[in-house]
């Protein structure tokens, strides 16, 4: 009787691309998960940035708004005693109808003066540069100051600051509103670029 065989020809390399295909799914599975991990790493990070930088602006608002005594240097606002005859505290724009407010003062404070403030060479209370100088709307009812400051030297890192003062602004009790906006990366035509907003109010 005759012995009769059987040979499969071309096993071994389909059990190897089999085995191979199988692999270089499981890489490509790995690799998309790493990918998306470093996005979100990436993204986790900018939105830090983003934040801090929201937070520095309002802290630098806060600051400049409680803890400068603001009066007029002009010396028909003394009294005889040499005494000031209003004061109050902060250096942002206020209504013209603000309480003890002079009726004849300009919408305070002058763009340069406000700067000059914010800058601060000394302590860089609020970062390295304030562009363009600060914006300042007023009527009698509510006073606007917005301006931005740059938080690294290259100015990609930012935040943009507005401060609203009256009177129980629009009914929510409250006379002074802040809202800082951060971002980390300045240039608006970036990809990349994420903002974070922090608003205070008092």
């Amino acid at each position: 009787m005759a012995n009769l065989k059987t040979y499969k020809k071309g096993f071994v390399l389909a059990f190897s691309l089999l085995i191979s295909s199988i692999v270089l799914a499981l890489a490509f599975g790995i690799f998309n998960i790493l990918l998306k991990q470093i996005v979100l790493t990436s993204s986790s990070k900018d939105s830090q940035i983003a934040f801090y930088a929201a937070d520095a602006g309002a802290e630098c608002a806060l600051y400049w708004d409680t803890h400068t005594s603001r009066t007029l240097s002009d010396t028909g606002f003394y009294d005889t005693l040499g005494n000031y005859r209003y004061s109050y505290k902060g250096i942002f724009a206020l209504p013209n109808n603000y309480p003890d407010r002079m009726l004849t003062e300009a919408p305070y404070p002058d763009p340069v003066i406000l700067s000059i403030f914010l800058v601060s060479p000394n302590n860089f209370i609020c970062g390295f540069a304030i562009p363009d100088g600060p914006n300042i709307s007023a009527d009698g009812i509510l006073a606007v100051t917005n301006f931005q400051m740059n938080l690294t030297i290259d100015g990609k890192v930012c935040a943009k600051v507005l401060v609203k003062k009256g009177t129980d602004i629009d009914g929510s009790g409250f006379d002074t509103i802040i809202q800082s906006r951060g971002y980390n990366d300045c240039n608006t035509g970036s990809s990349r670029r994420v903002e974070r907003a922090i608003e205070v109010k008092y």
